[in-house]
């Protein structure tokens, strides 16, 4: 298998996760929205503090569970096969990556929340700039330390 395939069955593995920040962020968004309306700023503060509380807690929980298990299960898969990539390591970055990007979702959430839409738009021009950026000028580095997803993980 290919550093592509390796990256890709480590991405799919961690995919079905992408729904906690998914999950958090359109739940702050009707929260947040319902406080603002009513001008309660206090309130507002507490929701985006419990959104962000409960997602932190969340991807802790879940990282340590797909470094722990995520190695295991890729043995499991690839049994007949020998691969000589630190698949620990491979998680460990995906982990962090998909962390990043659901704590980024709840804070897009409470943006959306107010209704700027120039400023998730701004985020969202600037990271996909970032990212070509880091792709283009670090990843040939993260190719060869960790394969392709090694690179995709810095868009997380």
């Amino acid at each position: 298998m290919h550093s592509f395939g390796e990256s890709g069955l480590v991405l799919s593995i961690c995919a079905p996760l992408m729904l906690v920040g998914t999950v958090f962020g359109q739940a702050t968004i009707r929260e947040l929205s319902q406080k603002l309306a009513i001008e309660d700023p206090e309130g507002g503060g507490r929701v985006l503090m419990s959104a962000m509380t409960i997602c932190i807690l969340l991807c802790i929980v879940l990282s340590l569970l797909l470094v722990s298990i995520g190695v295991p299960l890729i043995e499991y898969l690839l049994a007949d096969r020998h691969i000589s990539l630190d698949w620990r390591s491979s998680f460990m970055v995906a982990a962090f990556g998909w962390s990043a990007q659901q704590l980024m979702v709840v804070l897009q959430g409470a943006v959306a929340a107010t209704q700027q839409y120039r400023v998730p738009a701004t985020i969202s021009t600037v990271s996909s700039i970032v990212n070509e950026v880091a792709l283009l000028g670090i990843g040939h580095v993260l190719i060869l330390a960790f394969g392709c997803g090694g690179a995709t993980q810095l868009w997380f």
